[in-house]
């Protein structure tokens, strides 16, 4: 079955999410667990955590995708930044470890002008520190859109950032391709696309 649905926005509760995704008819969605702009943790109840996702099942919207919030920055030369950043995703992958298809899609951030490899290692570090705690199997890396600086950009800079992980997935951002010089229609798009779907890297597209 073809999964499509929209980014929700949030309201005061979380069900306004399911309330948007019912009203375009869609049978997926994402949506912003907490302020996009911000490291702050949104609180929620356990009560409420748990009535939203046996809401989701009910309706049958699944999988689910929370979009980690833009500050995030693994590969920041500020060291402080990269702990808060790992402390986010790390709370995000702990908030939806028990709950069924549901995953955290992220940014990877910026490498701050001393280049992809030093950004790598610091990325490597990061992810390991998490992993000690929690699983990374929801976890999905998005593409950049090739601002200066930025890490994930090119299809052998997601490989690279990948390949200790094989648990971890990909979201491709056809906007973002747009913004590095691809389109989704290229032939190199497309078999990279099919490979990392065999593989089951690929777990969901945004269409821009």
């Amino acid at each position: 079955m073809v999964r499509i649905g929209v980014h929700c926005p949030v309201d005061k509760s979380l069900s306004s999410v399911i309330d948007w995704t019912k009203q375009i008819q869609a049978n997926t969605t994402q949506y912003f667990f907490q302020n996009p702009r911000t490291t702050i943790p949104r609180k929620v109840s356990n009560t409420e955590w748990i009535a939203f996702n046996q809401q989701l099942q009910t309706e049958r919207i699944t999988p689910v995708f929370i979009h980690a919030p833009y500050v995030v920055n693994m590969c920041s030369t500020n060291e402080k930044i990269r702990e808060k950043s790992q402390q986010v995703i790390q709370h995000l992958l702990v908030q939806i470890d028990s709950s069924e298809n549901t995953y955290l899609v992220t940014h990877i951030g910026y490498h701050g002008g001393e280049g992809f490899e030093a950004g790598l290692n610091r990325f490597y570090k990061g992810i390991g520190i998490i992993q000690e705690s929690v699983s990374l199997q929801k976890l999905i890396i998005e593409n950049a859109a090739g601002q200066t600086n930025a890490m994930g950009v090119s299809f052998e800079e997601l490989d690279r950032l990948l390949e200790p992980f094989p648990e971890m997935g990909i979201c491709i951002d056809t906007a973002h391709l747009w913004g590095f010089g691809l389109s989704p229609g290229d032939r190199q798009v497309r078999k990279k696309m099919t490979q990392w779907q065999t593989d089951s890297r690929l777990k969901l597209i945004h269409l821009n």
